[in-house]
């Protein structure tokens, strides 16, 4: 799951928790101490994963039929 995937859905759940709150289905918050994921680095400009023009395409797979 991406990072912000996993931000969007804990945004959502903390609405949810609010509205369980305040409908006092619950008392607490139960997702205290659970913190977000940190945005991962941009490896789209390093220079030693991009691919070049010059960089050869995997071979495609075997056939097996």
């Amino acid at each position: 799951m991406s990072t912000s995937s996993a931000s969007s859905q804990c945004s959502a759940g903390a609405g949810a928790i609010g509205w369980w709150q305040r409908q006092c289905w619950i008392e607490r918050d139960p997702t205290i101490g659970i913190e977000r994921r940190p945005t991962p680095p941009d490896r789209s400009t390093d220079s030693a994963t991009a691919l070049s023009p010059t960089t050869p395409k995997a071979a495609p797979p075997p056939r097996c039929c």
